[in-house]
Formats: structure tokens, C-alpha cells, sequence
């Protein structure tokens, strides 16, 4: 799921973002980081001349970062390969369905599980 990271490292005299909440940065899931401050996309995945390269939890850009400030608000768009809402809502759909063969007591019991299941997806992906 495309998630936007705010956990990180600018350091702008040597082109670096670093990722501290990351082991090892991925390439295939970065998507794009745009300098917010100065209006300028910085990395892009589909643009060669916009492009990086990774060393455990560090990029380096290919992107001139020098005249920026290490202190510049980054936008960073990230794909950590976990399913999305589309998951969720296929499952309430399947509750829903399940719905008209039950007893309304039944019904309240499992939507209330679902909901504490909910819960505990919500915490695991927000760390």
C-alpha cells in the first residue's frame, strides 16, 4: 500500500534521504520524493534523469540537492507492498452477504470481531 513517509533524514550537501525506521530501502517500492519547500520533485521512479541509488537505509540522489536546506519538508511516497483498503472492504462485503442467513445476535457478535480485527490491521500499519 502506498503510504507517505515521514520518518526520515535530509542531507542536502550530500544528496542523501536517509530511512531510519528502514533496514534495507527497496528502489522498486520508492515511488517519488518531492521537495515540498522548494516545489521541486527530487526523485521520481519513471524519470532516469530524477533517479537515485541505495545503500542499506540510505539513497543518494541523482538530483542536485546542494543549494537546498537540510531542514526542507520532504513529501515521500513509498509502496511497502501490503494490501490496501481494497482487502478490507472485500472482507466487509463478505460480512455483509453472511448478514441475511444469520440471527442478529450472530450478526452483532461477528461485526464486533471484525472491528477488533480492524483494530489490530490499523496498529500494525501504523507501526
Amino acid at each position: 500500500m502506498k503510504k507517505l513517509m515521514t520518518s526520515y533524514i535530509f542531507n542536502a550537501a550530500s544528496h542523501t534521504v536517509t530511512f531510519p525506521q528502514l533496514v534495507s530501502l527497496d528502489l522498486q517500492n520508492l515511488m517519488l520524493i518531492t521537495n515540498v519547500t522548494a516545489g521541486v520533485i527530487i526523485y521520481n521512479f519513471a524519470d532516469s534523469a530524477n533517479d537515485g541509488v541505495s545503500s542499506g537505509n540510505i539513497l543518494t540522489l541523482d538530483y542536485n540537492t546542494s543549494s537546498m536546506n537540510n531542514s526542507d519538508r520532504l513529501q515521500i511516497i513509498y509502496d511497502d507492498g501490503l494490501a490496501g483498503p481494497s482487502t478490507v472492504t472485500g472482507e466487509v462485503d463478505r460480512l455483509a452477504a453472511d448478514v441475511h442467513d444469520r440471527p442478529a445476535t450472530a450478526v452483532l457478535l461477528q461485526i464486533k470481531e471484525g472491528i477488533d480485527e480492524l483494530k489490530l490491521l490499523i496498529k500494525e500499519l501504523i507501526g
